[in-house]
This record gives C-alpha cells, structure tokens and sequence, in this order.
C-alpha cells in the first residue's frame, strides 16, 4: 500500500507531516485529530510536499462520523446542472426539429 507525505497547515495539528494512503491522496482529504484537512489544490510546495489546509467548517469525514465533504465536487455539479438544465433541451429542440425536417422530406419523397 503506498503512502504520501503531506504537510497539514493550520488547525490541531499546523506543521505536522502525515503519511496518508492512497485513497486518501486520490480524495484530497484527510483527518487529524478529529479535524480536517483538504488539500489546498496546488502541486508540491517548495518543500516537496502537498499541503492540506485545516477545514474548520468541514462536517468530519466518512468513518470519523456523519457527512461529507467534498469541494472540487460541488463544482462539478455546477457544470453538470448546466449541463442538463440549459445544454439538454436545447439539443432535444435541434434533434426534434432534425426529425422534423427529415420526415417531411420522406413525406414529399413517396408523394412523387
């Protein structure tokens, strides 16, 4: 099982470096102390490692409790809301009117 180094900033636990697993590395959060931290979003520091920055807001983790947090995530959402609200009825239009256009053209087609 692999481990990264990270840098927790911040928080109960300002200055330490924590060896964290792979999942946690791929979710970009972890916990000391009972408290959270999320990794800030940048590459390696000029110390070589990734910080993770105390969430004091951040409802604790799956497994140290209820809820979940997840910031890069809720931007998604965004996109995907758009997605569906605007991009989806407007692609619906063009294909209805695509439909349209063809079966009038059959239409006129076996009249001849």
């Amino acid at each position: 099982m692999a481990l990264f180094q990270v840098k927790l900033v911040h928080g109960p636990c300002n200055g330490q470096i924590k060896a964290i697993s792979q999942s946690d590395w791929d979710l970009g959060e972890t916990t000391c102390k009972r408290a959270v931290y999320v990794w800030d979003g940048l590459p390696n520091h000029k110390d070589g490692v990734r910080w993770f920055l105390y969430a004091p807001k951040a409802p604790p983790l799956p497994g140290s409790g209820a809820g979940v947090y997840a910031p890069r995530a809720t931007k998604g959402w965004g996109a995907i809301q758009n997605a569906v609200n605007r991009g989806l009825p407007t692609a619906q239009r063009k294909i209805q009117g695509l439909n349209s256009a063809t079966s009038a053209a059959l239409a006129r087609q076996r009249h001849r």
